[in-house]
Parts: structure tokens; sequence; C-alpha cells
């Protein structure tokens, strides 16, 4: 079983206001349809969570719009992945009821976003997993300086700068690797814009990513 979270700044730029680029979800789709393996497929709001957090807060007042703003954007994501099940959860806790082809998405309580990437993390450490593999809309972990790093692990973390990105509502690119290495699992952080790349990458041929394990 292999886990793959699609980060939602690959399909709904965290830039634009609702937008949802359907097309790339297709094409997406297309290429995991065609995996001889279980998968777990967790995605995250993009420009729909993100953008609201950042130009509102989040507080107990107005999570309720929130919430109902993502149930809107799930919908439309249904309508790409209507073959996947999706299973809405309200706490962590019930993270253990996932099985086989899931399909879900970042999620809210009533003061903060609970990051699909903390999701994955949670799913790494509670499933059979061969391995996971994190879409964003950059090439790998960058540095300070914008350079890929091709290998992260416990020992040469505590040595590595990270450049991290200001608009991203759930947390720094560190705390996002520290997690993956803390599951034991080997995963890749990789550029989900870039379609071949992935496919070359998840059907184990060289490609642009950063490995951790």
């Amino acid at each position: 079983m292999i886990v793959l979270k699609l980060g939602g700044s690959v399909f709904a730029d965290k830039n634009k206001k609702e937008f949802i680029d359907f097309n790339h979800l297709k094409k997406f789709k297309n290429i995991i349809e065609n995996i001889n393996k279980k998968i777990i497929l967790v995605h995250g709001t993009g420009n729909w969570g993100h953008g609201f957090v950042k130009n509102n807060g989040l507080n107990i007042n107005n999570y309720k719009k929130l919430e109902n703003k993502l149930k809107i954007f799930f919908k439309k994501i249904d309508n790409i992945f209507n073959n996947f099940e999706r299973l809405y959860f309200d706490s962590i806790e019930k993270i253990n009821l996932i099985q086989n082809n899931i399909i879900i998405g970042g999620y809210i309580n009533k003061t903060e976003i609970i990051s699909s990437d903390r999701i994955i993390s949670d799913i790494i450490k509670n499933e059979k997993i061969e391995k996971s593999f994190i879409l964003s809309d950059i090439d790998g972990v960058l540095d300070t300086n914008g350079k890929i790093i091709e290998f992260i692990n416990k020992k040469n973390i505590k040595n590595i700068s990270f450049w991290d990105n200001e608009n991203d509502a759930t947390g720094s690119m560190k705390q996002k690797v520290l997690n993956l290495l803390n599951t034991g699992y080997k995963s890749y952080i990789l550029n989900g814009k870039n379609l071949e790349n992935f496919e070359n990458i998840l059907n184990g041929k060289k490609g642009i990513k950063t490995q951790i394990n």
C-alpha cells in the first residue's frame, strides 16, 4: 500500500480565490488509476482553506464559515474522484477508520486547521505502508538558497536550513519533514505539477525529488 498526498497548491493555487484546476486533476487521476497497488489518497484544500485563514484567521466564531466553504470544495473534487470512497473526520482520533482506497481533505476543528500533512503522518503510523509521496508545487524540499535537498535523514536534518512558505497556514516545511521522519517509512516530496516526473518516480524511475527516510 502507498500513500499519495496531493497538496492543495498543486491544483488549487493559494493565490487564486476558489480556483480548481480540474484538467490537472483528471490527468493525475489517470496516472494513479493505473497503479497496481492499494492507494490511500489525501488531498489538501489550497486557496479554499489557506486563503480564508490568512485573511480571516480561525476562531470559534468563523470556523463554521470555513467548514461550509470546504464542503463546497469537497463536492467539486468528488466530481473528479467519484470512484474513491470518502470519509469525513471530525477529530484526529478517528484516523484509524481508514481502509483501502480513501480520499480525504484537510479538515478543521473549532480553532485550527488539521493539515493533510499531519493526516499523512498519522496514516503512515497506523497502516502497513510501503512508501508515501507528497506532491507540492515545488520540486522538493529547498534550502535557503533555493536548492533541492535530495536526501534527508535524522542525521543530516540537524545541519539543514529550510526555506519556508509563509502562505502555508498549516506549518513549516521543516515540521512536515520531521513528521515524515518520525514515521520510520520512506517518503518522497516532489512537484505534483510535473506529472511526467511524478509518474516516473511512482514507477521506480529516476526523477527530481527529495527522499526522506
